[in-house]
C-alpha cells in the first residue's frame, strides 16, 4: 500500500512495465497473480485510463471509487454493497466490497512493490466480510426491562431513545434481519414515509453509538446491512432472547432429566418478562405469544422434573407460571396437589383462597374443576384424620 495516489500509480506502472518486458523475453506466464490499484481517482482519470488500457492482460487491474466514464461501473452504497451493475456483470449485484482495516495497512516503500507485486493474492474478494473479534462481552437484554450489559455488568443511561429500543427489540426478534421498508412498516405503520425513514436512520445511528460506547469498539457496526437486510452482528453482540430460545430448544431435545432441567432453569432465569418497546404496529404480538408459550413450558417442565425431589422449588416454578397467566388455574391446581402429597392441607386452602382473590380481580370465580378438586382433597384429608 502506498501513502499517496501518485506513488501508487508509479508502483503499478513500474510493475506493469516489468511484466510487459518479461513477456517480450518469453518469461511472463499468466499464473493468476494480480496487481490491484484501489483508490478514489476522480482527479487523475486520463492518467489512469492510459495506465490500465492495456495492462489488464498482464494481471494489472483497478477498482476506482467515484465517477469513472470508462470500463465497468457499479453503484455502491455506504455499507459497501453493490446496488446495481451493467448487464454483463449482474451477478455482482448484492455483493459487498470489503476494505482492509486501517490498523492492518502497511505502507510499502517504492522499491518493494516490483519484487512482491505479482506474489500477492490476498486482496479480499467481493462479498468477503471483514474480520471481527469473536466476542466483545456485550449483551443486549430485551426480555423484561431493557438494558445493555458488558461482561455481566449493566451500563445505565447509554440508550435512552425509545425509537432505538424499538429497533433493538425488532432486530432481536428477527435474527436473520429485515429490510428497512419492512422494519418501518411494522414499527411505525401510520407515520408519514419520509418521517419514518428519518426516524429509522436516527434510531439505527443512536443504537450503534450506544453499543460502540458500551463496548469500547468504535470500529464495529453492531447493526450490519447484508443483502439489503439490517440485522445484529452476532459475532460482536449477544441477545438474551437468542439464548432463551436456544435453552428452550435444548431442553426439549435433552437426553436425560438432569440436562433437561438445567436447560429449563436457564430459560426461566433468562425470562424476566415481556419485551416493552415495540413501536406502533401489531408485529410484536406474535413474538410475545411465542415467547410466553415457551417460558410457560419451561416453568412447567422444570416443575414436573423437580416435583418429587424438590417440591418447594417445583412450587416456585409453578408460581412463576401462574404470574405469566394469572387468569389460568392449572398452575394453582398443581400447587394444591403438591401440598396434598406433603399432607399440608392448610396450605392447600391458602392456595385456593389466593386463587379466588386473584380471579376476583378479573370478575371471575374458580372453575367447577378447581372447586371439585378442593372438595375431594378436603374429604380425603378429613377421612385420614
Amino acid at each position: 500500500m502506498a501513502a499517496t495516489l501518485d506513488e501508487a500509480i508509479g508502483l503499478v506502472h513500474a510493475a506493469s512495465v516489468e511484466r510487459i518486458r518479461t513477456e517480450e523475453h518469453g518469461g511472463w506466464e499468466n499464473d493468476g497473480r494480480q496487481i490491484w490499484l484501489c483508490a478514489k481517482a476522480d482527479a487523475q482519470q486520463a492518467r489512469l485510463r492510459s495506465l490500465f488500457q492495456s495492462a489488464g492482460r498482464y494481471g494489472v487491474h483497478a477498482v476506482l471509487l467515484g465517477h469513472w466514464p470508462y470500463g465497468l461501473s457499479l453503484t455502491v452504497d455506504d455499507e459497501g454493497r453493490i446496488l446495481s451493475a451493467p448487464p454483463n456483470a449482474q451477478e455482482l449485484t448484492g455483493s459487498y466490497l470489503a476494505t482492509i482495516p486501517p490498523e492492518a495497512a502497511e505502507v510499502s516503500s517504492p522499491r518493494a512493490l516490483p519484487e512482491t507485486a505479482g506474489a500477492s493474492t490476498d486482496t479480499p474478494p467481493i462479498g468477503a466480510e471483514p474480520a471481527v473479534e469473536a466476542t466483545t462481552g456485550l449483551r443486549l437484554l430485551i426480555l423484561g426491562p431493557e438494558a445493555i450489559q458488558l461482561h455481566g455488568d449493566e451500563l445505565a443511561g447509554l440508550l435512552e431513545r425509545r425509537f432505538s429500543w424499538e429497533i433493538a427489540t425488532y432486530l432481536a426478534c428477527h435474527p436473520d434481519g429485515a429490510t428497512a421498508d419492512a422494519i418501518i412498516e411494522d414499527l411505525w405503520p401510520s407515520e408519514p414515509l419520509m418521517s419514518a425513514r428519518k426516524r429509522f436512520t436516527d434510531a439505527v445511528y443512536h443504537l450503534r453509538r450506544a453499543l460502540r460506547t458500551a463496548s469500547g469498539k468504535p470500529q464495529e457496526k453492531f447493526v450490519v446491512l447484508r443483502m439489503n437486510r439490517y440485522r445484529f452482528d452476532e459475532n460482536v453482540l449477544d441477545v438474551d432472547l437468542w439464548d432463551f430460545n436456544a435453552a428452550v430448544i435444548a431442553g426439549r431435545s435433552a437426553s436425560d432429566n438432569a440436562e433437561r432441567l438445567a436447560h429449563y432453569r436457564r430459560a426461566v432465569d433468562l425470562y424476566r418478562g415481556e419485551f416493552v418497546h415495540v413501536g406502533d404496529g401489531l408485529w410484536a404480538e406474535t413474538f410475545r405469544h411465542d415467547v410466553r408459550r415457551k417460558a410457560l413450558a419451561a416453568f412447567e417442565g422444570a416443575a414436573s422434573l423437580l416435583e418429587q425431589q424438590n417440591p418447594a422449588m417445583a412450587i416456585t416454578m409453578l408460581e412463576g407460571a401462574r404470574e405469566m397467566m394469572p387468569w389460568s388455574e392449572e398452575a394453582d391446581r398443581r400447587i394444591m396437589r403438591i401440598y396434598q402429597r406433603l399432607n399440608r392441607m392448610n396450605d392447600v386452602r391458602i392456595a385456593y383462597e389466593a386463587l379466588t382473590e386473584r380471579l376476583a380481580r378479573f370478575g371471575e370465580k374458580p372453575s367447577a374443576e378447581t372447586r371439585e378438586l378442593l372438595r375431594t382433597m378436603a374429604a380425603a384429608g378429613n377421612s385420614m384424620n
